[in-house]
């Protein structure tokens, strides 16, 4: 049977902050656990994100890259009259969060790392701008028109997929040429006339084909198949969303297979999926999850206990994707998680980013002392 292994009950010292007074926050592992006793400390507050209303103001989509942690923030609904998305990275040598570049939006969720280069989908745009891409960065119009973007994806190396929605309309793009230039490779009209759009919110990569589903943002929900291509035709292919109301986010290989989550960084997401090339299948002994990040041979995740309220998720990490371990409990309204050189990071509402005070271990004997485990530099 899966099983959670769980840690006696402890306090949680909650530290007030003003600016970036570091904030230890967190429960201190014990024997079981995955850590060091430790706790977050607040390292940066993003700006942007932190004037954003409240809709957007959290921290989201966190991606290592080249020795920095890039932030997303923002949401699709909302208008706001912020124009400009500062893309920032948090460089924890010079313990900044420098922006890094700005573009025509009011929020991106989430970034791509293909090949050499690091995409940042805009999720709603205020231009003309598809997505921005560097380094050195520049901002993209792939096709003329109004556009949403949430993900991006290669499938032989050489080429690119863009996958969102024009409209009414869920499309993927597809680019052979770098970026160039662009054709629609796939569109997907809304089946419920009550549905106000039609997303494609991923594109996963599977066993050398892509696959895409049709999500209608109303009562229609996730449309029952997903759509495949194979490198030369798209055709109907098995149903990625098994409950209507998914949306799927965020898909990640692990173990053989690809992982995602059935929400979006709007809510806790009901379900973490597992997709084998043939069919889905919900991760066990997981209630709701906020977020998730895999580093080496482990996936981390922000886990809601069925009595906990939304805002209090645990740190948990699993190597096999049945048994979890308590790794530590992060601050209030944590809502993103990776690892950097070595050390959990979390973002929060408010445009905070927190960091945990010891690295991630790599041996699963947790009665070893630090000195006998190697560190694990999972990116």
């Amino acid at each position: 049977m899966p099983a959670v292994k769980r840690l006696p009950a402890r306090r949680l010292t909650l530290l007030f902050v003003i600016g970036l007074v570091p904030a230890l926050v967190g429960a201190h592992p014990v024997v079981g656990s995955s850590f060091e006793a430790g706790s977050f400390n607040l390292v940066a507050i993003h700006p942007e994100a932190a004037a954003y209303s409240a809709l957007g103001n959290s921290l989201v989509g966190l991606t290592p890259w080249q020795g920095r942690l890039y932030t997303g923030y923002g949401h699709w609904l909302e208008y706001t009259g912020n124009f400009d998305f500062s893309i920032r990275a948090y460089d924890p040598i010079t313990n900044q969060l420098a922006s890094s570049w700005v573009t025509d939006a009011e929020a991106v969720w989430n970034y791509r790392p293909i090949g050499t280069r690091l995409f940042a989908p805009v999720t709603d745009p205020t231009g003309e701008v598809d997505y921005a891409v560097g380094d050195p960065w520049q901002d993209r119009d792939a096709i003329a028109g109004t556009k949403r973007v949430f993900d991006m994806a290669t499938l032989t190396g050489s080429d690119l997929f863009m996958v969102g929605s024009t409209g009414p309309d869920a499309v993927a793009w597809r680019s052979m040429n770098g970026g160039q230039t662009w054709q629609e490779s796939l569109r997907v009209p809304k089946r419920n006339p009550m549905d106000s759009e039609t997303h494609f919110r991923f594109a996963i990569v599977a066993g050398g084909k892509l696959y895409v589903q049709a999500v209608g943002i109303g009562p229609g929900g996730a449309h029952p198949t997903s759509k495949v291509f194979d490198g030369a035709t798209w055709s109907n292919g098995p149903n990625l969303l098994p409950d209507p109301s998914y949306k799927g986010w965020k898909p990640t290989p692990f173990a053989g297979k690809m992982v995602f989550l059935s929400g979006d960084p709007e809510n806790a997401s009901a379900a973490l999926l597992t997709f084998d090339g043939v069919q889905v299948t919900p991760v066990p002994s997981l209630y709701r999850v906020w977020d998730y990040f895999i580093s080496g041979s482990y996936i981390y995740a922000l886990v809601l206990d069925p009595s906990a309220p939304v805002w209090a998720p645990v740190v948990r990490r699993t190597s096999d994707l049945a048994t979890w371990t308590d790794v530590a409990v992060p601050p209030s309204y944590t809502r993103s998680i990776a690892v950097l050189n070595g050390y959990l990071y979390v973002g929060a509402t408010e445009g905070r980013l927190f960091k945990y005070s010891e690295p991630v271990r790599r041996c699963r004997q947790p009665s070893r002392p630090m000195s006998i485990c190697r560190r694990f530099d999972g990116i």
